[in-house]
């Protein structure tokens, strides 16, 4: 919450690392913290060329088109509350289809149509402003961003542990971050 301060911290940090290894830093991964964590869930489902295997850009594409389904989805349900502007922020793939038919990778099959379901997860924009903030006045540029609880979960718990149907819990010092995976698939997240 304090932009200053935080900007103090990661300053020193970076200094420090870049003077024990001898480089400069100019790029960054955000993994974002959040108590307004909202998640909204949404499938998008796409024809298929005739005869055409699916290539890594149509995949994208497709992930694509269910981040926004899921954009409106939670626009609707937040519609009537304070008038909050919010930001996706992560996402994660529950299952991906082919013809119906659950598929644990699209790329390269043939089909009529692909399907996608994720969860999105999106925070207050004023949040996602404030760490951009904290990275320019570090002279970093954000490669990406997503959520502590995905980037934990897929720092430690490799996919095929994920059909173990667990939950992970990062306790932190402000915020304690819970991503819960089943059947191979993280289905959950959440901040407390």
């Amino acid at each position: 919450e304090d932009i200053e301060l935080v900007s103090r911290i990661c300053k020193d940090v970076k200094e420090s690392l870049e003077n024990r290894n001898g480089i400069k830093l100019t790029r960054v991964s955000i993994a974002a913290a959040g108590r307004a964590l909202k998640t909204a869930k949404a499938s998008y489902a796409q024809p298929l060329p005739d005869g055409e295997e699916i290539t890594v850009e149509m995949v994208r594409n497709l992930e694509y088109s269910a981040i926004g389904a899921a954009q409106e989805i939670f626009e609707k349900e937040i519609e009537n509350n304070s008038g909050m502007l919010f930001q996706c922020v992560g996402y994660s793939i529950l299952q991906y289809y082919i013809d119906d038919y659950n598929i644990s990778n699209l790329e390269g099959h043939k089909g009529s149509e692909m399907k996608v379901d994720i969860i999105a997860a999106f925070l207050p924009f004023s949040v996602v402003k404030g760490l951009y903030s904290v990275t320019a006045r570090c002279e970093l540029e954000v490669s990406n961003l997503t959520l502590e609880p995905i980037a934990a979960i897929n720092v430690i718990v490799p996919p095929d542990v994920r059909l173990l149907n667990i939950a992970i819990a990062d306790i932190g010092a402000g915020t304690s971050d819970i991503a819960i995976s089943r059947n191979g698939s993280i289905v959950a997240y959440d901040m407390a």
